[in-house]
């Protein structure tokens, strides 16, 4: 084990970069007060970081309904008269969006984009033979 002589401040922003190992015990918090920045207003681009390449409806059961608001927000819900919702939002990447539905299990069903259920199927088809 190696002895410590010294512990070291650490500016709160730098802390991830500075543990290693061991040292998560030397970590020390620093007293300095920054001044707070003027930042622009963010204004979110639809089309950047991530364009959105796909419509993505689904079916959702309403034991996922917090979850779909926390990640994507309420206006991509909308309550159906049986009592489930209609998710509409728009998707970047097919296979986040198949990681995503298949973290929801049986209570989501995807009906758009209709060329994404036939993949979706088949990869549901190849995780059952794993594990049957």
């Amino acid at each position: 084990m190696v002895e410590r002589t010294e512990s070291k401040p650490v500016d709160p922003l730098l802390l991830q970069a500075h543990i290693r190992g061991n040292d998560i015990d030397n970590i020390h918090p620093i007293q300095e007060v920054f001044d707070k920045r003027i930042l622009p207003p963010y204004e979110n681009e639809a089309d950047r970081p991530f364009p959105i390449r796909y419509l993505v409806k689904a079916r959702c059961k309403p034991s996922i309904k917090w979850r779909i608001v926390d990640e994507f927000g309420p206006e991509t819900l909308e309550e159906l008269p049986d009592g489930d919702f209609m998710f509409t939002a728009g998707c970047s990447d097919k296979e986040n969006l198949f990681c995503w539905i298949l973290s929801l299990g049986d209570q989501i069903e995807l009906l758009e984009p209709c060329e994404f259920r036939g993949e979706l199927a088949e990869l549901g088809r190849r995780v059952y033979e794993i594990y049957r």
